[in-house]
């Protein structure tokens, strides 16, 4: 063990339709906006984004 935490990775799969539409379409596009737009959201926007798999360094879109 190296003592660095691996966070858990989002299951989009096991979302219902309605909550898979409520990530893709409000909760990622807030975490990108954090990231880009507001340094004292950016750390969570980043776990956000990388707990359901997105490219964080960008803000963006895997």
């Amino acid at each position: 063990m190296d003592g660095q935490f691996t966070p858990p990775q989002g299951n989009r799969e096991a979302l219902t339709h309605q909550e898979r539409d409520l990530l893709e379409n409000t909760v990622l596009p807030t975490a990108r906006r954090w990231v880009q737009k507001y340094p004292g959201l950016a750390d969570h926007g980043r776990q956000t984004l990388a707990y359901w798999g997105e490219d964080v360094r960008s803000g963006g879109a895997a």
